[in-house]
C-alpha cells in the first residue's frame, strides 16, 4: 500500500487495485479563507494519478472543499457518512451521480481491498476508515472521537494495525473563545494516547491538523495547538517501544508493506512542500487575547449592517425567545433564575449593545449595558451580517475568532451555592443563536459555493 500526503487530511491512498482521494482540500487559503495548510505546500492536481473512490469523512471545512469537489471527477463514485443531508446535497448539486452513505461499521469490498468505516462520538456525523488489502492494514482515525473499547476492538477484529494514522492534537479553539481553561489539556491528550496504546499498532503518524489561521483569525494559531508532532512522536516512542511513528509533510510517500514503513521524503509527483511553519502554531496561551475588533472584510456600510441586524433582533430573535418562554424552554429556565443578558454587536467605529433581563414580564430587547450580566456575548457586525445574509457559514463565524461568550450563573442557598444547569438542554446557550438555524445556515452558504464554483467550472 502506498499513502501520498496531500496536506493536512488530504491523501491519496494506493492499494493493490484502488486509488483512494480521501478529504481532498487542494488550495490555499481554505476554510472560508480563515486557514491554511501547514507546513506550506503546492498541489498540482492535474498530475494526480486517476482515481477510483473519493471520500469525505465529514462536513468540515477543512475536509469537505466545495472549490476541490468542483474540479473532480463526477463519474467517480463518492462515499460519505449516512444521515448527513447536507454532504448528499452538495455532492448532488455539484453533478456527482454516485454517492453512497455509509452506516458506521459498513464493511465495503472493491475488488481486493476492503474499507470499514469506524464510528464516532463527535457531535457532527463523521467516520474514520478502514483500509484494508493483501499488503497491509491502515486505519486513519481522522478527527474522530472514539472509546477505549474501539480502539480495542478494530485490531482485534481486523488484525493488527500496519499504520495507525491518530487523532493526536487535543485541538482547542472552543476554549479561548468561550473563556474556558487554556492550558495545557492533559485528560484529553492522555486519553488519546491511551486509544494508541490499546489499539497497540505497528506504526503511528500523527493525522490531520496540519494547518494554522490566517488573517485576522492568527492570533488564534498560539492557543489552539497545544503539541508539536515532534512532542507526540516522543511521548509514542515511550508508550510503545516497538512501534515507529512517523511525521510526514505535504509531498512525502509512505509505502507499507510486510517488510515495514518508508518514507519518502517528498516522492509524490503532484505535491510539493514549500516551507515548514509549523513554528506559527507553537503554544503559548500566556499571550493576550486580542480585543475584538471588526475589520469589516465584505466591505458593508454601517447602516446596511444596521439594518439586517435590528431587523433579526426585533423580527427574529425577540419572538423565538418569546416562543421559548411559552412552550417552558431554556429561556423560561432563565427567567425563573432572573438571568441577564447582554449581546454586543462590535461595529468598525462603534459597539452597540442590547440587552435582556429575563426576570421581567414581558421580557424587553433594550439598548443598554448593564455591569454584570450572566451571560455576555460579542460578535463582529460584519461576521453577523454575512450570516444573517448567507455569505458566510456559522463555521466561519465560531472558528474565526468572531464571536466569542462567557456565562456566570450559579446559585447561593442556604444549603448550598453551585454553578447553575438547566433542566430543559445539556447545556447553557447564548440566546443569540435561538433564532439562528445553524443547519439552515450551512446549507445556504454551501448551496451559494456551489453555485459559484460551478459557474466557474463550468463556465457559466
Amino acid at each position: 500500500m502506498r499513502i501520498h500526503c496531500i496536506g493536512h487530511a488530504s491523501l491519496l491512498i494506493e492499494t493493490v487495485d484502488q486509488k483512494i482521494l480521501m478529504d481532498p482540500v487542494f488550495w490555499d487559503p481554505h476554510y472560508e479563507g480563515l486557514c491554511a495548510v501547514s507546513p506550506q505546500r503546492v498541489d498540482y492536481p492535474e498530475k494526480i494519478p486517476s482515481y477510483s473512490l473519493i471520500v469525505v469523512s465529514h462536513r468540515h471545512l477543512d475536509h469537505f472543499d466545495i472549490r476541490t469537489l468542483a474540479t473532480l471527477d463526477r463519474s467517480c463514485p463518492v462515499i460519505i457518512p449516512d444521515c448527513d443531508a447536507v454532504l448528499a446535497y452538495a455532492l448532488r448539486e455539484l453533478g456527482f451521480r454516485r454517492v453512497e452513505a455509509l452506516p458506521d461499521k459498513h464493511q465495503l469490498a472493491l475488488g481486493q481491498t476492503m474499507l470499514v468505516t469506524t464510528p464516532s462520538k463527535a457531535l457532527d456525523r463523521e467516520f474514520g476508515l478502514l483500509i484494508q488489502d493483501p499488503t497491509a492494514t491502515v486505519w486513519n482515525q481522522v478527527d474522530t472521537s472514539i472509546n477505549s473499547q474501539l480502539a480495542r476492538a478494530v485490531p482485534a477484529r481486523f488484525g493488527p494495525i500496519d499504520l495507525f494514522i491518530a487523532t493526536w492534537q487535543p485541538l482547542l479553539e472552543s476554549e479561548v473563545l468561550t473563556n474556558k481553561v487554556t492550558g495545557f489539556p492533559y485528560e484529553g491528550y492522555f486519553h488519546l494516547l491511551s486509544n494508541i496504546k490499546l489499539s497497540s499498532p505497528r506504526a503511528v503518524m500523527p493525522g490531520s491538523c496540519g494547518f494554522k489561521y490566517l488573517g485576522e483569525a492568527a492570533w488564534l494559531n498560539k492557543f489552539v495547538f497545544p503539541l508539536t508532532r515532534e512532542a507526540f512522536q516522543r511521548d509514542v516512542k515511550k508508550l510503545l517501544p516497538e512501534s515507529q511513528c512517523i511525521i510526514v509533510n505535504p509531498g512525502d510517500v509512505l509505502e507499507i508493506g510486510v517488510s515495514g514503513i518508508a518514507l519518502g521524503a517528498g516522492q509524490s509527483p503532484f505535491v510539493c512542500m514549500t516551507q515548514d511553519d509549523c513554528s506559527e502554531t507553537a503554544f503559548n496561551p500566556t499571550g493576550s487575547v486580542p480585543d475584538l475588533h471588526d475589520a469589516n472584510p465584505s466591505g458593508y456600510d454601517t447602516t446596511e449592517m444596521l439594518q439586517v441586524i435590528e431587523e433579526f433582533l426585533h423580527r427574529r430573535l425577540v419572538p423565538a425567545l418569546h416562543d421559548s418562554l411559552q412552550q417552558r424552554g431554556l429561556m423560561y429556565e432563565y427567567g425563573s433564575i432572573g438571568c441577564i443578558y447582554q449581546l454586543d454587536v462590535v461595529f468598525p467605529a462603534e459597539v452597540l449593545s442590547w440587552s435582556i433581563d429575563f426576570g421581567e414580564h414581558p421580557i424587553r430587547l433594550v439598548k443598554r449595558t448593564f455591569a454584570s450580566p450572566n451571560i455576555h456575548a460579542q460578535i463582529t457586525a460584519s461576521a453577523l451580517s454575512d450570516l444573517l445574509l448567507a455569505r458566510r457559514g456559522p463555521h466561519y463565524v465560531y472558528n474565526g475568532g468572531f464571536y466569542r461568550w462567557f456565562s456566570q450563573l450559579y446559585l447561593v442557598e442556604q444549603h448550598g451555592f453551585y454553578p447553575w444547569k438547566p433542566m430543559s438542554e445539556k447545556s447553557l446557550a447564548d440566546p443569540l443563536w435561538m433564532a439562528i438555524d445553524v443547519n439552515d445556515a450551512f446549507v445556504k452558504y454551501i448551496g451559494r459555493e456551489i453555485s459559484l464554483h460551478n459557474q466557474h467550472q463550468f463556465g457559466g
